[in-house]
């Protein structure tokens, strides 16, 4: 019985594949129904279906004759009458192995058309700024090294900007003036920023740069 269960299964997934070329898109849809059938070792339905597999063979609609030419891997191609379509994996003499759906099927080549990838959709995202609910009149990045502080002088800048301050502080400390010269010479990059000056007295000096914004 599992003899006969396993070549039954095989001749019919076989089958579906010799004509899937030929046949409408109702092809498709038994082949899948033997596949959930094979997997499922359900014998009466993988029968029925090679029946329907058989009936269509027998109805099969006249096809265009022409062929295709010159066939290259990574190709798109549809199957003719199905409008299936997939990329070619493999090339044999007169016949391709292509991937439809994630199924490898060979087909004949004179039942393929050439054809196009499939167009993707584009999400479209929405991109929402949401008002910050408290920005701080300074941002201390003493300790950091610059390629750490930079980022978060950026956002900073950002959410002073869209919380419409006037002026900001950002406070880099004396150290090395390595710090320091970083930031000056990031905001002299950002055309939201109208200037900026080392901090005077009570301001924290040359430890501290004083920006201001333009337009607000």
């Amino acid at each position: 019985y599992v003899t006969q269960r396993e070549t039954i299964l095989e001749d019919a997934r076989k089958e579906g594949r010799e004509l899937v070329g030929d046949l409408r898109a109702e092809a498709q849809e038994i082949l899948d129904e033997i596949r959930e059938a094979q997997k499922t070792n359900t014998l009466h339905v993988a029968i029925e279906k090679k029946f329907q597999l058989d009936k269509l063979d027998e109805n099969r609609d006249v096809e265009d004759d022409s062929v295709f030419e010159n066939p290259e891997i990574g190709q798109w191609v549809k199957i003719k009458n199905t409008n299936q379509t997939g990329q070619i994996i493999a090339l044999k003499r007169k016949q391709i192995t292509m991937m439809v759906n994630g199924v490898r099927l060979d087909v004949p080549l004179d039942k393929v058309a050439k054809s196009h990838a499939p167009v993707q959709k584009k999400k479209i995202s929405h991109i929402s700024y949401e008002q910050p609910a408290l920005v701080s009149m300074e941002l201390n990045i003493i300790g950091l090294r610059v390629e750490e502080a930079l980022p978060l002088v950026g956002k900073y800048l950002d959410d002073c900007i869209r919380s419409r301050l006037n002026n900001v502080r950002i406070i880099h400390g004396h150290g090395t003036g390595a710090l320091r010269s970083g930031v000056h010479q990031f905001l002299k990059l950002q055309p939201q920023v109208a200037g900026y000056r080392l901090g005077g007295q009570g301001e924290g000096g040359v430890g501290a740069t004083v920006v201001s914004f333009k337009g607000l």
